[in-house]
């Protein structure tokens, strides 16, 4: 697999000061990168439904770059915790 294809995965466990990085980095990269998720929590947690999701965003158009985004990561369960590091 050619690194330039690799999705980029930016996890955060506060939304202070991460809102005003994410939109100059993606300012910043936004030709390169040609699909961007967000994830964020449903009912105030991040369920491991959506860490799952994640299979599928990156399965198809593997020749693009992508860019994919968990919000406040803080607020996952043990099982969704290790089901992201399952995706690493």
């Amino acid at each position: 697999m050619n690194i330039s294809t690799i999705p980029l995965l930016i996890i955060t466990n506060s939304n202070e000061g991460f809102e005003g990085y994410i939109k100059k980095f993606i300012a910043e990269n936004t030709p390169e990168f040609k699909e961007i998720n967000t994830i964020e929590p449903e009912k105030n947690e991040i369920t491991i439904d959506q860490i799952r999701s994640i299979y599928g965003m990156i399965k198809h158009i593997p020749q693009q770059r992508r860019l994919i985004i968990i919000k406040s990561f803080d607020s996952a369960k043990t099982l969704t915790q290790n089901a992201i590091l399952k995706l690493l």
